[in-house]
């Protein structure tokens, strides 16, 4: 491929065989390539994606030499690829976040423009995109953090990333009924500063791995 980006999409899938615990008899592992129609996206990398309702992974941004605000929408159902054009788009970027919502509004959050980071935060809705003015300090500008929906499904939490300068490791909290921010300290031995690391919601709160 001319651009040099792997452009595929693969599902993973647990195939529940039996009723044991044991995972390596219990479960049959397969990764499976998908094709799809539509208008697929250009070789991207540093996008990020939600998912919309049911059956809509959205993907937005990202770098394919130079960061865009494209927005495509991948059917799950029937493996076919969109462009949604809509007004007013949040500026290009990549390394950003985004994160679904449960009334099924998604939140997009700063990211690298191509120039500096950003802390910005947008609004995607049925009525198109919204820029968000929030309450109290914001995080630092940052990419290649983390954000994820903690339990009580009002709370947008995010941790890390990099600030253009050096990695973090503060926890930042987002009420998304007030649209308030507030830092977080809580007990124990904080991770080591990373960006580019993955974390998801878990029971109690988050689960943060890898990065750089």
């Amino acid at each position: 491929m001319a651009s040099g980006f792997p452009l595929s999409v693969f599902r993973f899938s647990l195939d529940h065989k039996m009723g044991a615990m044991s995972v390596s008899s219990a479960l049959c592992l397969a990764w499976v390539e998908l094709t799809a129609n539509g208008t697929w996206p250009p070789p991207t990398h540093s996008a990020a994606a939600a998912i919309q309702g049911h059956r809509t992974i959205l993907l937005f941004g990202g770098n394919a030499f130079d960061p865009n605000n494209d927005l495509y929408a991948l059917d799950t159902m029937t493996h076919t690829w969109t462009k949604r054009k809509l007004d007013k788009p949040p500026p290009k970027r990549e390394g950003h976040s985004l994160t679904s919502l449960p009334d099924g509004r998604l939140l997009l959050f700063a990211g690298y423009s191509g120039k500096s980071p950003l802390n910005d935060l947008f609004l995607l809705s049925d009525d198109g995109w919204s820029a968000v003015n929030t309450t109290n300090a914001p995080p630092a500008a940052r990419d290649g953090h983390s954000a994820v929906l903690a339990p009580d499904n009002v709370t947008l939490l995010v941790f890390g990333g990099f600030n253009g300068t050096m990695q973090l490791s503060d926890l930042w909290a987002l009420d998304t009924r007030s649209f308030s921010w507030r830092e977080l300290h809580p007990g124990g031995e904080a991770p080591p500063a990373r960006c580019m690391h993955c974390a998801q919601p878990t029971s109690d709160g988050m689960l943060v791995f890898g990065g750089y």
